[in-house]
């Protein structure tokens, strides 16, 4: 292998972390935020509503599952 195949596949890993560290500063700003945490919430919801679908809790603990779910 020459230096420049061992230079690239060595470099790889770390621009992988460089893209995703730039990728979450670029989420943790002001502006975008909102949208993050807005984004978590729907999704969370979204996996809470499927697994009370999947389980089928007992019907006063449903909204606590989905609670539960979208916050964390």
């Amino acid at each position: 292998m020459g230096f420049w195949t061992l230079f690239e596949v060595a470099s790889l890993p770390i621009i992988q972390v460089l893209l995703i560290s730039f990728l979450g500063a670029l989420m943790a700003t002001e502006w975008f935020m909102p949208v993050n945490i807005g984004f978590t919430f729907l999704i969370g919801g979204i996996l809470g509503w499927i697994l009370v679908k999947i389980v089928r809790p007992k019907p006063y603990l449903e909204g606590l599952v989905i609670a539960t779910c979208s916050s964390g």
